[in-house]
């Protein structure tokens, strides 16, 4: 048990020095350093500094993935399984900030190439969760289905994923209350107008777009 708890604790460390510093510049001897031990005692706990990152970023790889695969597996609406979404991934962010800051930040490009392509991998498979979530609440007639889905992805993803260069962990907001402003936000883009000012959006959209092709034309034989 008391490996156990030291090993843990070393996972940690190690978690919150290559957030900080990067996996290239923290070395064994930096890790050891901070927790009070010999470098060599280290070597007890952990082979290398190479599957001390598989260590720290292993469990957060599994986590984030079979917890939205849990949501967007869910027998609710499509609109509640957003909401999820964003509870489900910015508490994990809160409690899980170190880790999740290798994982979700590009700051995995100084990792061992089998690591790097570890991450790559659950990274796309994690975006292709929100993008399943997104097209199935689009054929459920929940979202809006004129907005490109890569870009409607993306954008909340980006949401949730810029918290890296903001949000600390002790700021006056918590996470229910982020997610709960990012959830609205979302469903204030994706929630199907009705047709008659959908028709009125593309209408007005359609003139500015004409505008814009005249002002252009002209411009080009000015030119």
């Amino acid at each position: 048990m008391r490996k156990k708890t030291r090993q843990h604790e070393i996972v940690d460390m190690a978690a919150r020095l290559f957030a900080s510093k990067g996996y290239a510049e923290t070395s064994m001897e930096d890790i050891a350093s901070e927790l009070g031990m010999l470098k060599g005692s280290l070597y007890y706990y952990v082979k290398s500094k190479h599957d001390l990152v598989g260590m720290v970023l292993g469990d957060a790889i599994v986590e984030l993935g079979s917890g939205l695969t849990k949501v967007v597996e869910s027998n609710s609406s499509y609109t509640d399984k957003l909401k999820r979404a964003f509870y489900f991934h910015i508490k994990y962010f809160h409690a899980h900030y170190p880790r999740t800051l290798l994982f979700l930040e590009h700051r995995y490009h100084d990792l061992p190439e089998a690591q790097k392509k570890r991450v790559k991998k659950a990274r796309d498979e994690y975006e292709g969760l929100w993008r399943r979530l997104v097209l199935e609440g689009i054929e459920r007639g929940e979202f809006r289905s004129d907005l490109d889905v890569t870009i409607v992805v993306r954008a909340l993803l980006g949401m949730c994923n810029w918290m890296t260069k903001w949000y600390k962990a002790g700021d006056k907001w918590g996470p229910d209350e982020i997610a709960e402003v990012f959830y609205v936000i979302a469903m204030q883009g994706l929630r199907p107008m009705p047709c008659k000012a959908q028709d009125e959006l593309e209408q007005a959209f359609s003139k500015e777009k004409d505008k814009y092709i005249e002002v252009a034309e002209v411009q080009k034989k000015e030119d």
